[in-house]
This record gives C-alpha cells, sequence and structure tokens, in this order.
C-alpha cells in the first residue's frame, strides 16, 4: 500500500503562558489567529487559568497558561506559527511538540 504522505497531517500541542495583565480573551483570539493563518486546525482549547510562574518572566510572577492541541500538514508550517508566536508581546513562553495521533 502507498500513502501520500503530504496528505498526512500531524497532530501538535502548544502550550502558550500569556501576560496576565492581557485580556484573556483577546489573547487567546490573537495565538488562534496565528494557527489558523497557516492552515492549522485548531481541534480543542484548554484554558489552565492564571498560574504562579517557578520564576519570574519578563518581570511576572504570574500566567495564563492555554493549552491549544491543533493539526499541520507541514513542518514548514510549524516554522511559519513559531515565528508568528514570537511577534505576539503578551506571550511569555510557549512550546510547541508533536505528539502521537489517538
Amino acid at each position: 500500500m502507498c500513502y501520500n504522505h503530504s496528505d498526512m497531517t500531524k497532530q501538535y500541542e502548544l502550550l502558550v503562558i500569556g501576560d496576565q495583565e492581557v485580556e484573556e480573551s483577546q489573547f487567546i483570539d490573537d495565538v488562534s489567529a496565528v494557527l489558523l493563518d497557516h492552515a492549522a486546525e485548531i481541534n480543542k482549547k484548554s484554558v489552565w487559568g492564571l498560574r504562579t510562574l517557578a520564576y519570574p518572566i519578563k518581570k511576572k510572577n504570574q500566567g495564563r497558561y492555554i493549552l491549544f492541541e491543533f493539526e499541520s500538514k507541514s513542518p514548514k508550517q510549524i516554522e511559519e506559527i513559531v515565528k508568528g508566536l514570537r511577534i505576539i508581546e503578551a506571550i511569555l513562553r510557549f512550546s510547541v511538540v508533536s505528539v502521537k495521533s489517538k
């Protein structure tokens, strides 16, 4: 059996820590826009809420944690998503990891 790898999507998780001073809905919209602009399909958003950071990041002691589960067809798209996320000033930290399909 032959598979066309260009049609296969990979599952990813994006954990974002946002500035507590930015409105949650606006922050989620900004991150979602970056994903959607680069042809990612968002499957789930989980808001973990405001949490105390283990150490200050950009002089902040608390951050807003949000987990996005999404699909993407190309590693190049992930590179573009990362570039887009770096532009959002409200993001303190983020991590994108590939996960096995369920």
